[in-house]
């Protein structure tokens, strides 16, 4: 009996709880926008909604989120005068790399006890692509870069840097420039209008060598260098540091590729030539793993999520082109090159493959696996994309090259030194 009485009284006390308590959530109808309202990049996107609850309202945010449900705006939270609350916000879509696509304006809302969340679909267009400056940069003297601004087939002066050329970048998700001393100048960061100091980072000296070796635009404005310390760092909008990673021991990091949210990095061993290719996780720096190779690696290009292309130089100085598989951890060949070295290399898709070697530009052709001399007598040193205009530029000595993506060439600008670097800041 005694028992039973317990029983009942633990029931009454629950259903007494339950009904003081509230399980009904608020409800939420947006008006505005419209569904599938079309906006643009800096465009304001404005929001309005009823929001009602049958007891009170304690909060009510608005964000506008992308497909994979993620804030591409700061969270607005709407100040609550009643209930229930008319809401009537305005988000402004100010980030440039906003792509087009399929968008959601999410109202939230919370009475202290449940929530509510309610979407409606709208479509934003992304700012087109666009080319703020064509940097072609030269040393004419080893304690100068000295950078022209190439536009209208024209070179004009843009910047002299007092630094050593130990490597140059831009940055157009940021904006940024970057110079790097090849001995004892600092990696620095600069503004690309005004040509201000954004941030710099000490050389830190490892004589008899240098310090940085090489740099690298990373995924999102990130910059990667590579030190002959064994460190390869990157670095952040603010220069603070991100990933770190450690070369095994006694090995020096050199060239550096970005694929599948993972860092490659070549590594070599200075007396006995040796180089390793490590990949590592670019959250955290973790070797993921690591495959010898007996060759100096150019680049990299990507075939697929399981395949590389690698373009290497054998100690004699002899071109290669290999297939790195992820999967199996392994290097194969697909096809000779001509006798001499590779320079630089530019993938037009995962099938074709632009390649500059000492005898001239070839096309690599996957599919049918053949090798096509589009353009002879020339040694190019590097080549650069226009992802706007679709031309391929290409350097050689003092000279500059324009080449549609069939090999025809389009244009020859000769500079009055030796060029060392080009680059294109984009709008984004």
């Amino acid at each position: 009996m005694r028992y039973c009485c317990l029983i009942i009284l633990l029931v009454t006390l629950f259903t007494a709880c339950k009904k003081s308590g509230d399980n009904i959530a608020p409800t939420i109808e947006i008006t505005v926008p419209a569904y599938m309202t079309g906006f643009q990049v800096f465009d304001f996107v404005n929001v309005e909604a009823i929001v009602r609850d049958e007891s009170q309202l304690q909060a009510i945010t608005v964000d506008i989120q992308n497909q994979n449900f993620n804030n591409v705006i700061p969270t607005i939270s709407v100040p609550i005068t009643g209930n229930p609350q008319q809401v009537s916000e305005s988000a402004y879509l100010n980030d440039i790399h906003l792509e087009s696509g399929v968008y959601y304006v999410k109202v939230w809302a919370f009475d202290g006890f449940n929530e509510r969340s309610v979407f409606r679909e709208i479509t934003v267009t992304g700012v087109p692509l666009s080319i703020n400056n064509m940097f072609v940069i030269s040393n004419p003297v080893s304690s100068e870069q000295s950078w022209s601004v190439f536009t209208s087939g024209s070179l004009v002066p843009f910047y002299t840097f007092e630094s050593e050329y130990g490597g140059a970048a831009v940055n157009s998700y940021f904006q940024y420039l970057y110079t790097m001393g090849a001995e004892s100048d600092d990696l620095v960061a600069y503004h690309p209008v005004i040509v201000d100091t954004l941030w710099n980072k000490k050389n830190l000296g490892n004589p008899p060598l240098s310090y940085y070796h090489k740099m690298l635009e990373g995924p999102q404005g990130r910059i990667f260098v590579t030190t002959t310390t064994g460190l390869v760092l990157s670095y952040g909008q603010s220069g603070t540091i991100g990933v770190q990673i450690n070369a095994p021991m006694s090995y020096q990091p050199d060239d550096l590729f970005i694929w599948n949210d993972k860092v490659i990095v070549e590594q070599k061993h200075p007396s006995t030539n040796a180089h390793v290719m490590g990949i590592y996780y670019n959250n955290g720096g973790y070797l993921d793993q690591s495959v010898a190779t007996g060759n100096d690696i150019v680049s990299w290009e990507v075939r697929s999520n399981n395949e590389l292309y690698v373009f290497s130089n054998d100690p004699s100085n002899q071109a290669h082109m290999q297939i790195y598989e992820y999967a199996n951890n392994l290097f194969w060949e697909p096809h000779g090159l001509p006798a001499g070295k590779v320079n630089a290399t530019y993938a037009l898709s995962a099938d074709e493959v632009i390649i500059a070697h000492e005898l001239g530009l070839y096309k690599y052709i996957y599919s049918s696996n053949s090798l096509l001399q589009i353009e002879a007598g020339h040694n190019f040193v590097k080549l650069l994309d226009d992802k706007v205009n679709h031309v391929l530029w290409c350097v050689e000595n003092n000279k500059l090259f324009s080449y549609d993506y069939n090999g025809n060439q389009l244009s020859q600008t000769i500079h009055t030194n030796l060029i060392r670097d080009i680059h294109i800041l984009y709008n984004k």
